[in-house]
């Protein structure tokens, strides 16, 4: 019970953080926003996580880069909230290298949320396409526990 109420403490965090940030005034764009790296494509949000002493979200982040041959790179991060101020610090990142390194020519990525895996699990099904190729490429990444730790199966 005690870790169900430490999940809604942490939920209600986020949800206090988010509903703060409706206080900025109208047509303003926050720093966080403004600031944000121009490689950035993609973030995808992907649930709980806890290792027992720390708990908060997964994200998933996709870059982007080039000029003739764009291409993507998966990241993973773990964020950890303060229930006190309901803010979040980065707590691992993580390249996700057997499919970074892995690279379909010209790579561009789909994701998709497997919601089967249990509570605190976050999988992802990730499709990396070439675009100058016929070269498809999928993945099941799987992340639980401590954070930077994770798992990836390549699927046919």
């Amino acid at each position: 019970m005690a870790s169900v109420n430490r999940r809604l403490l942490v939920f209600g965090a986020i949800a206090t953080a988010v509903a703060t940030g409706a206080a900025i005034a109208e047509g303003a764009v926050p720093d966080s926003v403004a600031s944000l790296a121009t490689a950035i494509h993609t973030v995808f949000p992907g649930g709980y996580w806890t290792d027992g002493t720390r708990e908060g979200a997964f994200r998933a982040i996709v870059t982007e880069g080039g000029v003739e041959h764009v291409g993507q790179w998966l990241y993973l991060q773990w964020l950890v909230t303060d229930v006190d101020s309901g803010r979040s610090k980065v707590a691992a990142t993580v390249s996700v290298d057997e499919i970074n390194q892995a690279r379909a020519e010209g790579q561009a990525m789909t994701l998709e949320r497997d919601d089967t895996a249990k509570f605190g699990t976050l999988r992802l099904k990730v499709t990396a396409a070439g675009v100058h190729s016929d070269k498809v490429l999928r993945y099941v990444v799987t992340a639980a526990g401590a954070a930077g730790r994770y798992a990836v199966r390549r699927v046919e």
